[in-house]
């Protein structure tokens, strides 16, 4: 990815605030590009196969699986996504079930607007 390309964003999470919230952020983010949305795991894979994000955002509880059948199936479907949980739970077993599925950093949702956004260059860079 060179430089001056926008990194390109997936997020998925079953509540339509977070995701409009997160969308929001991604679309006023002059560095990101929001390559898709989903409300649940399977349309995630789609998508990222689809698409083949940098980032991935995925929610640690939503249907189809949730946030670490999201992550597994991502790797598989887009080798080179990075994923970012984000959940609601501040738990360790949150943040280890997500870790276990291949997520690089596991985010809690009262995490600032520009947490979120540093975390996806983050992940994008790493």
């Amino acid at each position: 990815m060179a430089e001056a390309d926008p990194i390109k964003v997936l997020i998925a999470d079953d509540d339509p605030i977070v995701r409009a919230v997160l969308e929001g952020l991604v679309g006023r983010a002059g560095d990101l590009v929001l390559v898709g949305a989903a409300n649940e795991a399977t349309s995630a894979v789609e998508l990222a196969r689809e698409h083949q994000p940098d980032v991935a955002v995925l929610d640690w509880v939503m249907p189809g699986g949730g946030g670490p059948q999201a992550a597994t199936g991502i790797a598989a479907a887009s080798p080179a996504t990075k994923v970012i949980a984000l959940t609601a739970s501040d738990s360790e077993h949150a943040a280890l079930d997500m870790l276990r599925a291949g997520a690089v950093n596991v985010l809690v949702k009262d995490a600032s607007m520009p947490e979120i956004a540093e975390a996806i260059r983050t992940a994008a860079r790493g």
